[in-house]
């Protein structure tokens, strides 16, 4: 037994990272972004 590696019911912390590169795009696209990631985060 290897009772440290039983760790699936507890919570872990994560962040996520997103960079987004569109040369020659003229349109502020973070806002939408943003509103987006908070919708699907508080479901």
């Amino acid at each position: 037994m290897r009772p440290k590696l039983d760790r699936y019911d507890l919570p872990a912390r994560y962040s996520l990272i997103v960079s987004i590169r569109a040369p020659e795009v003229d349109v502020e696209i973070y806002s939408a972004i943003e509103n987006k990631v908070k919708t699907e985060v508080e479901v």
